[in-house]
């Protein structure tokens, strides 16, 4: 009987015997920190040589780092769901306030893994387009300020809501100039309600891998 090992669950123990890999891989002890990737049944022929040379330990057919393996062992409690790393910046907060002569801020608040909290602003035009312009850019400049460089540079070129699946969504698009390197990121953030706040979702969820920061 396999055993239950959900995909992503996160190998702590060790093995206690490994049979070839299905992918003509070297063969391998499984290390703790190694991932599932995938789960399978092993074949009866497998499972039948398996416990031929290892009687009464069960068997497991899964993915680790690409290749295929064929494990058996007593893996017991050996296998734990894998833990998300902590975000190096979470949102805290996005508002658009009303400045005299027609003028708008975004303003947009990121709480930094270090504790520091980073507030980013952006002006502009009061209408809806601007609007959503200025929580997104505010949003870019708060992640500048929380972990970029001198020279780097995060511009929103484009934030527009549309219809996805049937769902009000925010899309924007990000110039991104970090380390030397330049991206054209997009992103993008379910409206549920609070437009400002999804389009700063959105630029995190542009920038948050070329960055690096979750």
């Amino acid at each position: 009987m396999a055993a239950a090992v959900p995909r992503g669950a996160l190998f702590c123990g060790v093995a206690s015997a490994i049979v070839s890999s299905v992918d003509d891989a070297p063969q391998r002890v499984m290390m703790p920190g190694d991932v599932v990737r995938r789960v399978g049944p092993m074949s009866a022929a497998a499972a039948a040589r398996s416990g031929e040379k290892y009687p009464g330990l069960r068997h497991l057919d899964l993915t680790v780092d690409g290749p295929r393996y064929l494990f058996w062992g007593t893996f017991g409690r050996s296998f734990r769901m894998a833990e998300r790393p902590p975000r190096l910046v979470k949102f805290v907060s996005a508002e658009i306030e009303h400045l005299p002569g027609d003028r708008c801020r975004g303003s947009v608040e990121l709480a930094h893994q270090s504790g520091v909290n980073h507030l980013g602003t952006a002006e502009g035009g009061c209408g809806d387009a601007d609007r959503l312009r200025l929580a997104a850019q505010a949003a870019a400049n708060a992640v500048q300020a929380a972990v970029c460089g001198a020279g780097d540079r995060l511009e929103v070129t484009g934030a527009t809501i549309t219809q996805a699946f049937g769902k009000r969504t925010v899309f924007v698009q990000v110039t991104a100039l970090y380390l030397g390197q330049r991206r054209e990121l997009m992103g993008f953030c379910l409206v549920d309600p609070d437009p400002a706040r999804a389009a700063a979702l959105a630029v995190l969820n542009a920038v948050n891998r070329f960055l690096g920061i979750g």
